[in-house]
């Protein structure tokens, strides 16, 4: 349990150091060592946390090409969350976030702010004020455009704009 917690805090620490290589690398090595491993204490769910973390920043910092790249381990390791959160309650609200910040990058907003609002119900119900302090600052993030809805509100009114001037004769 050791290699998994100070493993993911280690990638965690990576992708905060801009070494996205070897945060992915850790990240990958510590996923994997959790998946075979038996959840036994509370402190898989931090080690988890961190994983995941790491493959959702990498996931919105990368290309099209490295999202599809990270898709498959960033749905292992939000499945891998879930399980932890329902066999130790002091992961669930961790869990609800990092759920949302993935709904969140895929532009589901209204899910994105339900899992935040249940992850800050959560951490108050187990009187946990770290995780409420984070759903609280994950709250007022949501009340924020999500990443890239600008640009493609703004290509939907050029296109909407561009249609009402043309003349009535080429429509």
């Amino acid at each position: 349990m050791g290699r998994c917690l100070t493993g993911g805090l280690i990638a965690h620490c990576l992708l905060l150091q801009e070494n996205k290589e070897g945060g992915l690398l850790r990240a990958q090595e510590t996923l994997t060592l959790i998946e075979s491993t038996r959840f036994t204490l509370e402190v898989t769910g931090e080690a988890l946390s961190a994983v995941t973390e790491v493959y959702l920043g990498l996931w919105e910092a990368g290309s099209a090409a490295e999202k599809r790249q990270l898709e498959g381990p960033l749905h292992r390791a939000l499945a891998a969350l879930r399980r932890c959160a329902r066999i130790f309650p002091a992961s669930a609200p961790r869990a609800l976030l990092w759920h949302g910040r993935d709904a969140w990058n895929r532009g589901v907003v209204r899910l994105a702010r339900r899992l935040g609002a249940a992850s800050l119900r959560r951490a108050q119900r187990l009187h946990m004020p770290y995780e409420e302090a984070l759903a609280r600052k994950w709250i007022e993030r949501c009340a924020e455009a999500p990443p890239g809805a600008a640009a493609g509100l703004t290509g939907e009114i050029r296109g909407v704009f561009h249609f009402l001037t043309r003349s009535p004769g080429s429509r």
